[in-house]
């Protein structure tokens, strides 16, 4: 991360989230960043119109795909009394108000009630089954370390990081490395095609 000062504020300019932060959750504006740092120190915010997609808010905004009320059922009663506390949450809400929107799992503070889960539930994964991981390089947050402490507990873990991606990597190289690994888990799958997707230039000015 690089932290820049403006207006006698700090932010934090990372691919992930710490307050205030720019959030980089689409990979495309990766090389805006040199020049919104410089910028920014400067007092001229004009790229941070299109850094936030300003002119395609949407105000009415549709249906997610999946229903929020059934993953945090979910999500909340896998973390047990691993959960935040009512403090926890509004503490993080007043460090940055827009987590909420990408982390929801801060709601689960209010949630119902703590679910009967072992602890053991929320333990690393130890297996020696194969398995595959796959990563978007601007992905601001399931990156390969994720993937690096989870081969500690597996060791017939494989990984690939796609150049150039995100959150959600879709590519041609992506689905040749999930065909090969299906065919067969515990033969290595060839990573040459990860950088398929140019990274573009760096805009300093």
């Amino acid at each position: 991360g690089s932290i820049i000062q403006a207006h006698n504020h700090d932010f934090t300019v990372i691919f992930g989230f710490s307050g205030p932060t720019l959030y980089l959750m689409l990979p495309q504006y990766y090389s805006m960043l040199p020049r919104i740092v410089t910028e920014i120190p400067e007092g001229d915010y004009s790229s941070l119109h299109e850094f936030f997609m300003i002119d395609s808010y949407q105000p009415e905004t549709e249906a997610p795909n999946y229903a929020m009320g059934a993953f945090l059922a979910q999500a909340c009663n896998d973390m047990g009394t691993n959960r935040p506390t009512p403090e926890d949450s509004i503490a993080a809400v007043q460090r940055e108000p827009a987590v909420i929107g990408f982390e929801p799992i801060w709601l689960c503070a209010w949630w119902g009630v703590d679910g009967d889960v072992p602890p053991e539930h929320n333990d690393f994964v130890t297996s020696d089954t194969p398995a595959l991981a796959i990563h978007g390089q601007m992905d601001p947050c399931c990156g390969t370390r994720w993937s690096e402490e989870l081969a500690n507990s597996m060791p017939n873990l494989q990984s690939i990081e796609l150049q150039g991606m995100g959150h959600n990597p879709v590519t041609e190289c992506r689905s040749s490395v999930i065909d090969a690994f299906l065919s067969n888990p515990r033969e290595r799958v060839d990573k040459s095609c990860r950088n398929e997707v140019a990274l573009d230039n760096w805009q300093l000015e």
